[in-house]
Protein backbone atom coordinates (compact mmCIF):
# COMPACT_ATOMS: atom_id res chain seq x y z
CA UNK A 1 0.00 0.00 0.00
CA UNK A 2 1.22 3.72 -0.91
CA UNK A 3 1.48 6.25 1.28
CA UNK A 4 -2.34 8.50 2.61
CA UNK A 5 -2.40 11.60 0.10
CA UNK A 6 -0.18 14.79 2.00
CA UNK A 7 -4.29 16.15 2.70
CA UNK A 8 -5.00 12.83 5.05
CA UNK A 9 -2.03 13.55 6.79
CA UNK A 10 -3.19 16.17 9.04
CA UNK A 11 -2.57 14.99 12.74
CA UNK A 12 -6.00 14.03 14.18
CA UNK A 13 -4.91 16.48 17.39
CA UNK A 14 -5.00 19.42 15.32
CA UNK A 15 -8.57 18.62 13.36
CA UNK A 16 -11.00 21.38 13.54
CA UNK A 17 -8.62 23.45 15.53
CA UNK A 18 -7.51 26.88 14.57
CA UNK A 19 -5.57 29.27 15.98
CA UNK A 20 -6.61 33.22 16.72
CA UNK A 21 -4.34 34.41 13.59
CA UNK A 22 -6.33 31.78 11.52
CA UNK A 23 -9.87 32.46 12.82
CA UNK A 24 -8.80 35.91 12.39
CA UNK A 25 -7.90 35.77 8.48
CA UNK A 26 -11.32 33.80 7.87
CA UNK A 27 -12.73 36.06 9.18
CA UNK A 28 -11.72 38.33 6.50
CA UNK A 29 -13.57 36.67 3.95
CA UNK A 30 -17.16 37.59 5.05
CA UNK A 31 -16.16 41.07 5.53
CA UNK A 32 -15.36 40.92 1.56
CA UNK A 33 -18.80 39.76 0.83
CA UNK A 34 -20.56 41.88 2.86
CA UNK A 35 -18.73 44.66 0.83
CA UNK A 36 -19.87 42.94 -2.48
CA UNK A 37 -23.09 42.67 -1.13
CA UNK A 38 -23.29 46.38 -0.16
CA UNK A 39 -22.62 47.65 -3.50
CA UNK A 40 -25.40 45.55 -5.51
CA UNK A 41 -27.07 47.70 -8.07
CA UNK A 42 -29.89 49.46 -7.26
CA UNK A 43 -31.54 46.92 -9.58
CA UNK A 44 -31.03 44.09 -7.24
CA UNK A 45 -32.69 45.05 -3.97
CA UNK A 46 -36.02 43.74 -2.47
CA UNK A 47 -37.57 47.16 -2.85
CA UNK A 48 -36.74 47.33 -6.20
CA UNK A 49 -39.38 44.64 -7.29
CA UNK A 50 -42.68 45.85 -8.42
CA UNK A 51 -46.10 44.45 -7.12
CA UNK A 52 -47.52 41.80 -9.49
CA UNK A 53 -43.94 41.49 -11.04
CA UNK A 54 -42.27 38.10 -10.81
CA UNK A 55 -38.71 38.11 -9.43
CA UNK A 56 -35.56 36.24 -8.02
CA UNK A 57 -34.01 38.65 -6.76
CA UNK A 58 -35.91 37.08 -3.69
CA UNK A 59 -33.48 34.19 -4.18
CA UNK A 60 -30.40 35.54 -4.91
CA UNK A 61 -30.51 37.20 -1.88
CA UNK A 62 -31.28 33.91 0.02
CA UNK A 63 -28.12 32.97 -1.63
CA UNK A 64 -26.16 35.34 -0.29
CA UNK A 65 -27.83 34.71 3.39
CA UNK A 66 -27.07 30.73 2.90
CA UNK A 67 -23.01 31.79 1.79
CA UNK A 68 -22.79 34.31 5.23
CA UNK A 69 -24.24 31.78 7.34
CA UNK A 70 -22.17 29.01 5.69
CA UNK A 71 -18.85 31.15 6.75
CA UNK A 72 -19.89 32.23 10.08
CA UNK A 73 -20.86 28.67 11.01
CA UNK A 74 -17.11 27.32 10.12
CA UNK A 75 -15.81 29.97 11.99
CA UNK A 76 -18.02 29.41 15.25
CA UNK A 77 -16.78 26.05 14.83
CA UNK A 78 -12.96 26.86 14.67
CA UNK A 79 -13.52 28.60 18.24
CA UNK A 80 -12.20 26.71 21.16
CA UNK A 81 -11.38 27.06 24.66
CA UNK A 82 -8.30 28.15 24.11
CA UNK A 83 -9.18 31.03 21.47
CA UNK A 84 -8.83 34.21 22.50
CA UNK A 85 -11.55 35.36 24.25
CA UNK A 86 -12.42 39.17 23.08
CA UNK A 87 -11.88 37.06 19.22
CA UNK A 88 -14.63 34.79 20.56
CA UNK A 89 -17.17 37.62 21.46
CA UNK A 90 -16.17 39.52 18.60
CA UNK A 91 -17.00 36.12 16.26
CA UNK A 92 -20.31 35.48 18.27
CA UNK A 93 -21.44 39.15 18.18
CA UNK A 94 -20.80 39.10 13.95
CA UNK A 95 -22.70 35.98 14.34
CA UNK A 96 -25.34 36.63 15.92
CA UNK A 97 -25.73 39.93 13.53
CA UNK A 98 -26.04 37.55 10.44
CA UNK A 99 -28.51 35.17 11.99
CA UNK A 100 -30.75 38.67 13.36
CA UNK A 101 -30.37 39.50 9.08
CA UNK A 102 -31.43 36.13 8.14
CA UNK A 103 -34.25 36.24 9.84
CA UNK A 104 -35.26 39.71 8.93
CA UNK A 105 -34.44 39.13 5.32
CA UNK A 106 -37.01 36.27 5.39
CA UNK A 107 -39.76 38.04 6.92
CA UNK A 108 -39.16 40.79 4.24
CA UNK A 109 -39.95 38.57 1.25
CA UNK A 110 -43.06 39.68 -0.63
CA UNK A 111 -45.27 38.10 -3.24
CA UNK A 112 -43.39 39.29 -6.06
CA UNK A 113 -40.28 37.48 -4.34
CA UNK A 114 -42.57 34.31 -2.88
CA UNK A 115 -44.65 33.62 -6.03
CA UNK A 116 -41.24 33.85 -8.05
CA UNK A 117 -38.93 31.23 -9.15
CA UNK A 118 -36.77 29.26 -6.47
CA UNK A 119 -33.97 26.71 -7.29
CA UNK A 120 -33.50 23.79 -5.95
CA UNK A 121 -31.29 25.27 -3.19
CA UNK A 122 -33.87 27.42 -1.35
CA UNK A 123 -35.17 24.68 1.14
CA UNK A 124 -31.76 23.56 2.22
CA UNK A 125 -31.01 27.20 2.31
CA UNK A 126 -33.89 28.19 4.69
CA UNK A 127 -33.19 24.99 6.60
CA UNK A 128 -29.51 26.12 6.95
CA UNK A 129 -30.88 29.65 8.69
CA UNK A 130 -32.25 27.63 11.29
CA UNK A 131 -29.45 24.85 11.54
CA UNK A 132 -27.38 28.49 12.54
CA UNK A 133 -29.56 30.12 14.61
CA UNK A 134 -29.41 26.33 16.91
CA UNK A 135 -25.86 26.54 17.04
CA UNK A 136 -25.61 29.61 18.59
CA UNK A 137 -28.22 28.46 20.78
CA UNK A 138 -26.38 25.39 21.64
CA UNK A 139 -22.63 27.09 22.19
CA UNK A 140 -24.82 30.15 24.02
CA UNK A 141 -22.73 30.91 27.14
CA UNK A 142 -25.91 32.07 29.23
CA UNK A 143 -29.43 30.92 30.22
CA UNK A 144 -30.40 34.45 28.55
CA UNK A 145 -28.63 33.93 25.40
CA UNK A 146 -29.90 30.41 25.07
CA UNK A 147 -33.81 31.94 25.94
CA UNK A 148 -32.98 34.26 23.10
CA UNK A 149 -31.95 31.89 20.43
CA UNK A 150 -35.08 29.42 21.54
CA UNK A 151 -37.34 32.08 20.94
CA UNK A 152 -36.19 33.17 17.66
CA UNK A 153 -35.89 29.87 16.78
CA UNK A 154 -39.67 28.77 17.44
CA UNK A 155 -40.68 32.47 16.03
CA UNK A 156 -38.44 31.67 12.83
CA UNK A 157 -39.87 28.54 12.09
CA UNK A 158 -43.36 29.17 12.46
CA UNK A 159 -43.08 32.00 9.89
CA UNK A 160 -41.07 29.16 7.77
CA UNK A 161 -43.70 26.75 8.20
CA UNK A 162 -46.96 29.01 7.63
CA UNK A 163 -45.56 31.61 5.40
CA UNK A 164 -43.14 29.97 3.01
CA UNK A 165 -44.11 26.83 2.76
CA UNK A 166 -46.03 27.10 -0.75
CA UNK A 167 -42.41 27.30 -2.27
CA UNK A 168 -40.41 24.85 -0.22
CA UNK A 169 -43.34 21.94 -1.11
Amino acid sequence: MGSAPSWRKRSRSNCGIYSSSSIKIMANFPTSLKEWFSNMPECLSMDSTPVMKLNSVGYLRLAYVATEITLHRRILLALSPTTDPQLQQICRSVAHERFMFAISFVQSLKPQHLSSFWYFASPQNFALIAAFGTLLLATSSSVDESDFYRMKLKEYRWYVHFILSGILC
